[in-house]
């Protein structure tokens, strides 16, 4: 274990910084932290990314400790073509100098490391928990981030810019046309099958899916591959949220092409990812399962259709306005140079 003055990163003789590994004598101050920030709800569940985890890092306000955050190195992560050094599972109380005593200590790791930009929050990869809301004072549908608002605030005073927008939107099942019979036809005739998923063969699907979502998602902001393995390991623990009618697969000569997955809660429906195969673009694909998972809603009771954490510059996120969604909260991912 180590330790480093709080004075090398703002002059405050009160504040000091602690790193630590999980495991290590430190470690249960990094996780008393959360029960500081969440102590009027349920401390929410995280996980640590071991694979690419350096430092867990702990800020004390005397010997209380009031702040801490993950460094991750993940080497296959870019930004502009440079390294990028990550922190994640980061929390805080709501104190401008321990965030920016933990800021500092993370542009000292950069630097020494010879890595000029931060991002995050990031758990190692966007595999995992990343972003923070931008918008609403609290969780607003489940499965949604519950970290405080004013994190925001913490870390652009910190020095920190906002560096990906990202958002959750709403609409009403109602209203919306069910899928176009002639489009439906022109699909079937081009040899595209839209039908739900096997539940009795879950595993079997979700490896299915694999080769779809790293073809489909390359391109986005800080991808970083993921072996089948950890695909199918994050996919498995939402069997129990599964309704085979708001899960839809589009194959195509026994491939599956595309693939819409929302889960239920109460009278919500949440779609988590959608995704088509960049090199087959059967027209009218994507618009069909949407309104197909709209009608199933709405034949079923749901009344509300949530579009959740798109990318302002994801295709999924313009289309939700043409089915007539509107803004529900927006989130963001914080960048800084050393």
């Amino acid at each position: 274990m180590s330790h480093i003055s709080r004075e090398s990163c703002l002059v405050n003789p009160h504040i000091h910084i602690t790193t630590c590994k999980p495991g290590g004598e430190a470690f249960n101050h990094f996780v008393e932290i959360r029960k500081r920030v969440y102590e009027m709800q349920p401390v929410p569940e995280e996980t640590i990314n071991y694979k690419y985890l350096a430092e867990c890092v702990i800020a004390y306000i005397e010997d209380i400790p009031s702040g801490r955050l993950c460094i991750y190195k993940n080497e296959a992560l870019r930004h502009n073509d440079k390294p990028v050094l990550f922190f994640g599972n980061f929390e805080t109380i709501n104190d401008h100098e321990v965030c920016a005593a933990l800021m500092d200590f993370v542009s000292e790791y950069a630097r020494a490391a010879g890595i000029d930009v931060i991002i995050g929050p990031v758990n190692g990869s966007t595999w995992e928990d990343y972003r923070l809301p931008l918008s609403g004072e609290h969780s607003m549908f489940y499965g949604d981030l519950v970290q405080p608002l004013y994190y925001k605030d913490l870390l652009q005073t910190a020095g920190l810019e906002i560096a990906h927008r990202y958002f959750t939107m709403i609409s009403d099942t109602n209203g919306l046309m069910f899928p176009s019979g002639d489009i439906q036809a022109q699909l079937k005739d081009g040899g595209v099958i839209i039908r739900t998923v096997d539940i009795n063969n879950y595993v079997t699907e979700i490896r299915k899916l694999y080769p779809l979502c790293i073809a489909a998602f390359r391109d986005n902001a800080l991808y970083s591959d993921i072996t089948e393995d950890d695909f199918l390991e994050k996919y498995l623990p939402l069997y129990g949220r599964i309704h085979k009618d708001f899960f839809l697969v589009a194959e195509q000569d026994s491939q599956i092409i595309a693939f819409l997955f929302a889960y239920p809660h109460a009278k919500q429906l949440i779609i988590k990812t959608m995704a088509r195969h960049p090199a087959h673009k059967a027209r009218g694909l994507v618009d069909t399962m949407v309104r197909t998972l709209y009608k199933n809603a709405s034949l079923t009771g749901f009344n509300q259709v949530i579009h959740a954490f798109m990318h302002e510059d994801n295709r999924s996120y313009l289309r939700s306005h043409f089915y007539g969604a509107s803004p529900l909260r927006e989130y963001g991912l914080f960048i800084k140079y050393a």
